[in-house]
């Protein structure tokens, strides 16, 4: 059996995974934990995957959303998941390409963007043989660029933007931040290990917002051989 279903909230939380295709990550967790929203307000998920961020927006946050994916089969999976939790009246899964936003979805219209992209452009780093799993992890389909211009066309004036990336292309990210009048307004730095560089940046943006940067205090994912206190209670948390 190829397919199997893994807990994401303690037990009441369950997602579907598959064999050869793209499973979620800590990352994704963490972003859709770092989101701040309220019941309600209608989000979309950029590059939705198996769907684990709307998924955990939903059922922890009562927040209405739109998850945008491009593979056939991941947009399947993610459906099922949605089923199987209960949760079709607050998670729509739709097959789209976000370089295309702009002809399937009406501008200004959510409070919430989240994006989880590939973390490396497309010559840096060995690509996966596999291709549903490269564009996971290298930007093959869409770049950095893409989402964060995506981001900027669907959300609403003083909406929030969350991005989860690595802190290597923070400059490059704020760069773009600004040429789409996103003003990063909160940033966590994520450490594997006590004494450890970072290796993931969360980061929130307000469209249109003030100038003011608030730097979070650190996350760190490991204590010895087990998650940290704080990493367990995003996971477990209701």
């Amino acid at each position: 059996m190829d397919e199997e279903v893994y807990p994401l909230v303690g037990n009441d939380l369950k997602i579907l995974q598959k064999k050869n295709l793209y499973r979620f990550g800590l990352e994704a967790v963490l972003l859709a934990d770092f989101v701040q929203g309220k019941r309600g307000q209608k989000a979309v998920d950029l590059g939705s995957g198996d769907g684990v961020i709307p998924l955990l927006l939903a059922y922890k946050k009562k927040i209405r959303v739109m998850g945008l994916e491009l593979q056939k089969e991941l947009v399947d999976l993610s459906r099922r998941s949605v089923v199987m939790n209960g949760l079709e009246d607050l998670v729509e899964i739709r097959q789209l390409d976000i370089t295309g936003v702009s002809h399937y979805l009406d501008g200004h219209s959510f409070h919430i963007v989240t994006a989880n992209p590939p973390f490396f452009p497309q010559k840096e780093g060995r690509q996966n043989p596999d291709p549903s799993l490269a564009v996971a992890r290298h930007e093959l389909a869409a770049n950095l660029e893409d989402f964060i211009a995506a981001g900027a066309f669907l959300l609403r004036a003083g909406g929030s933007f969350y991005l989860v990336h690595r802190p290597a292309r923070l400059l490059y990210i704020f760069s773009l931040c600004e040429e789409n009048q996103l003003e990063p307004k909160k940033m966590r730095l994520v450490y594997p290990r006590q004494n450890k560089e970072a290796n993931i940046v969360l980061l929130k943006c307000v469209k249109g917002g003030g100038k003011g940067l608030h730097i979070m205090p650190p996350l760190v994912i490991y204590e010895g051989n087990d998650y940290s206190q704080e990493v367990q209670e995003i996971y477990l948390g209701g």
